[in-house]
């Protein structure tokens, strides 16, 4: 039962939060006028609400009447005589409030006071306790803050709670409208007629003043700040912005660095237009490490600098169009001395080539990053590099990464700095620094020292030691999936989320069924969302026939010379034909599509790839099975952007394309763990220990479920022989 022995109110602070608790028992032009009473009694007695007593609420703003417009008194008298008679609130919870730090259960303590259905209440605190439950915490360590909450649903989905998908959003509006009773500040905006104190002094000189309305503007958020502390204008320091800063963090701005400032900004102008504005000065804020690392770009750097990488790439990248002459391929079979001479030679270039291969042209754009990083910070040390070779050492490699390390920090300060250093970004980028130092051929000292930072950032490398004959030995972690793709691949472990993921091929097919017999029925076109549902449904049954990688998808061609999707005349097995210079592992890959895929890519492309190809402006004989302008395909990021999208609202599942190779491998395993190698043909790694490595936890997992199974039936034969042996 709710204890109602509250503790007196005593300010008219308190009378305000309350009206704000309960502003559905009174009409809301009369919460408005009340507070509106409230602020004319504070600015009268020239304080602030928190510094007036209750119990002279009344008596105060009968004495003040002179002063108050002959139109607003008597509503606002009214109301905030009403007001006075809205139930109490426990002290410790009108602070939180105030102080904008209310829980979840702050939120379930003024629903059960509302004047709401019963049962309702009782929907609407289950919704919160549930909610708490998914998150793994009690109610009161939720901060029942609209963005906070917001936040939280957005990353779960009605799969995660097995709701369907309207009984979700209305889980999410119960829980809104609970949160809405505490979080004052989300659902009403201070204005100026509610200032008490100095600060509506002070906003009052600064609105006579005919060049400050922008400068107020970006004041706003301190103004807003100072009132709920209960702070003067002269109070205000560079603590003070910094708190208002973390605030609006707290809040969810994503600007709050830059409102930050601005406010500093509208500081020291209005110090210079207002007389009477408070003297104090502001330190200005700088922000690093956010935006452009590069103080230089690649394209400013040292033009002598810029000639040795074009040298370099020249060098050490293959040309950007080869072109191989056929006559150079033809021997002269007549002359077997020169035919013996010529596979000699052409076994020398193998060779040659072999030992000095040149690297692809799609490692340019990274390799440039890393030269930029580099020179920027021999720049910063104050050099001024010409040549690639002199940005190879070791100490820059450290300055890199440690640039990298601190960006991330300030992105995620509650990261470990250790953790964040042990990444498949910074190995990459310290692999391409150790391949420029072999290339440009850097002393043995510092290729060893640049080889033992690209240890320390491998995430794979778990241990290195260094033999007696100064060898270095490495261990690896025989785990490859990433973080990333393996917390997305675990929430399938949940039944609800894997049979989401079973059923949203049928529920995208249903939705783009109904959205093209609606277009059909009102006689208009398709929209571009319901394309995108569409390719999601088609992207789903191709790769549950054979997931084959996104790149490899969006070259899939239904017309032309290098057409290799291949559909029957009638109803059937269609085929795809991926050519081995198109897959990773340079083997051809044939995918069988099953008779309900074929007439899937036959709906799609009769009625909905005629509306993508019109949007995009392609050409009438491109040959994409997902067309952008001309004669080009659909990027794969776009495709695997829908695809993503699609998944999350349909079946609300966090699933990308290459995750879903992941899913693929989980099904086959989870039916028999001994099954690596037909993981390893339908995903198509060349080599089966890569497989072994990226599924390891998946084979773990499955082979203990089928020890479980079988610990079960061998307990089910044990009893039933101890029954037989009783007889």
């Amino acid at each position: 039962m709710l204890d109602t022995n509250h503790d007196p109110i005593e300010t008219l602070a308190d009378l305000d939060t309350r009206i704000a608790a309960f502003s559905n028992a009174l009409p809301r032009a009369g919460a408005m006028a009340a507070r509106r009473a409230l602020a004319r009694i504070a600015a009268a007695n020239r304080t602030s609400l928190s510094s007036l007593p209750l119990d002279t609420a009344l008596s105060r703003f009968e004495a003040i009447r002179g002063d108050v417009p002959v139109g607003c008194y008597g509503d606002e008298h009214t109301y905030l005589r009403q007001s006075l008679e809205l139930p109490a609130l426990p002290q410790d919870l009108i602070r939180r409030i105030r102080e904008d730090r209310p829980t979840l259960a702050d939120a379930a303590i003024l629903v059960q006071m509302q004047g709401w259905d019963r049962k309702e209440k009782g929907r609407i605190k289950g919704a919160l306790a549930r909610l708490a439950k998914k998150l793994g915490v009690s109610m009161e360590q939720v901060p029942a803050k609209l963005h906070t909450v917001d936040d939280k649903l957005r990353q779960l989905s009605h799969a995660d709670f097995a709701l369907k998908k309207g009984s979700f959003d209305a889980f999410c509006t119960r829980v809104r409208r609970a949160v809405r009773l505490v979080d004052h500040r989300a659902r009403q905006r201070l204005s100026r007629s509610l200032l008490t104190g100095p600060w509506r002094m002070l906003v009052e000189v600064i609105k006579s003043h005919p060049a400050t309305g922008g400068d107020l503007g970006k004041l706003w958020p301190l103004v807003v700040y100072c009132h709920i502390h209960d702070m003067a204008p002269d109070q205000v320091t560079d603590t003070v912005i910094a708190s208002v800063q973390e605030d609006l963090e707290r809040q969810g701005r994503k600007n709050a660095f830059a409102v930050a400032r601005d406010i500093v900004y509208a500081w020291e102008r209005l110090q210079r237009l207002v007389s009477e504005f408070p003297r104090q000065e502001l330190s200005r804020l700088y922000r690093p490490g956010h935006g452009s690392p590069h103080a230089v770009p690649f394209a400013k750097l040292p033009e002598a600098l810029l000639r040795d990488w074009d040298a370099y790439e020249a060098k050490f990248f293959k040309p950007e169009n080869p072109v191989t002459s056929l006559a150079t391929l033809v021997v002269d079979t007549s002359d077997k001395a020169a035919a013996a001479k010529s596979r000699i030679d052409a076994m020398g270039r193998k060779t040659e080539k072999r030992r000095k291969s040149k690297r692809s042209r799609r490692a340019i754009a990274n390799t440039k990053t890393v030269i930029t990083y580099a020179a920027n910070v021999a720049i910063a040390k104050g050099t001024m590099p010409q040549t690639i070779k002199e940005l190879l050492a070791p100490d820059i490699l450290r300055e890199i990464i440690k640039i990298g390390i601190d960006r991330r920090l300030q992105r995620s300060p509650d990261e470990d700095g250790d953790s964040l250093a042990r990444n498949s970004t910074f190995r990459n980028m310290a692999a391409l620094f150790l391949g420029m130092a072999c290339d440009l051929r850097v002393g043995r000292g510092a290729l060893y020292e640049i080889s033992r930072i690209l240890d320390d950032v491998d995430p794979h490398v778990i241990e290195v030691s260094e033999r007696a004959d100064g060898k270095v030995w490495r261990r690896r972690t025989h785990v490859k999936i990433g973080p990333r793709h393996a917390a997305r691949l675990r929430q399938f472990n949940d039944s609800a989320k894997f049979h989401a993921w079973h059923k949203v091929r049928r529920t995208l097919l249903e939705q783009a069924e109904r959205r093209l017999e609606s277009a059909t029925k009102h006689g208009r076109a398709l929209l571009l969302e319901d394309v995108n549902s569409m390719t999601a449904c088609v992207l789903h049954h191709i790769t549950r026939c054979c997931p084959a990688r996104r790149q490899n998808l969006a070259e899939l061609c239904i017309l032309g010379p290098h057409q290799n999707v291949r559909l029957p005349s009638a109803r059937g097995e269609g085929f795809i034909y991926i050519d081995w210079t198109k897959t990773k592992n340079r083997n051809d890959q044939p995918i069988a599509l099953t008779p309900e895929t074929v007439e899937v890519i036959r709906f799609y492309i009769e009625h909905f790839r005629p509306v993508l190809a019109k949007a995009v402006g392609a050409d009438d004989a491109n040959p994409y099975l997902f067309p952008a302008a001309g004669m080009k395909y659909r990027s794969p990021g776009l495709l695997n952007k829908a695809f993503r999208e699609r998944n999350w609202d349909a079946a609300g599942i966090v699933l990308n394309l290459h995750v879903q190779r992941h899913v693929c491998a989980k099904v086959i395993l989870d039916q028999d763990p001994s099954k690596m190698s037909l993981v390893q043909t339908i995903l198509g790694h060349r080599d089966i220990e890569t497989t072994k490595a990226y599924y390891a936890e998946l084979n773990t997992i499955a082979a203990q479920r089928q020890f479980h199974k079988l610990i079960e039936i061998s307990e089910r034969q044990a009893a039933s022989a101890s029954i037989r042996g009783g007889r």
